[in-house]
């Protein structure tokens, strides 16, 4: 996948630290959501975050994982695991704008889940999302100048 940046006439140098951060967000996300691919897991991952959901005072109400919702799961950990092999092997403007635009998207779910009665843990993700969507954005931002 060719870079626009190359095309636009920029530096190489701002170009390749667009691709590490987009590399790097791709390996956040790798390590945050692949084990959620796999059935099995998903219930003790879950057990997990009730767990430090009650230890941080919560109390939020979990429902029982059914088979709908655990396909649910899994489906969206395997878009996601699969986004991010493609944007470690083929990083680049367009791919790091696009990652931005989905980051904002699924903050705005989270917060709106939350607001629902989800869990607040999910807001710790939430900011890591948008943080890293606003660098992505604002750092092509200015190579795109």
């Amino acid at each position: 996948m060719s870079d626009s940046l190359a095309v636009k006439g920029h530096a190489h140098l701002g170009s390749h630290k667009y691709n590490k951060l987009v590399k790097f967000g791709a390996v956040y996300d790798l390590l945050a959501t692949s084990l959620l691919m796999l059935p099995f897991l998903v219930a003790p991952i879950l057990g997990v975050i009730m767990q430090l959901d009650s230890a941080m005072g919560f109390n939020s109400t979990f429902k029982p994982l059914d088979s709908t919702s655990l396909f649910l799961i899994c489906l969206g950990a395997c878009y996601v695991t699969i986004w991010g092999v493609f944007r470690f092997l083929n990083p680049s403007y367009q791919v790091g704008r696009l990652d931005a635009i989905l980051r904002f998207t699924v903050a705005i779910i989270q917060i709106i889940c939350v607001g629902m009665g989800a869990t607040p843990i999910l807001l710790g993700i939430t900011a890591v999302l948008i943080t890293l969507g606003l660098v992505q954005w604002f750092m092509a931002e200015n190579l795109s100048e």
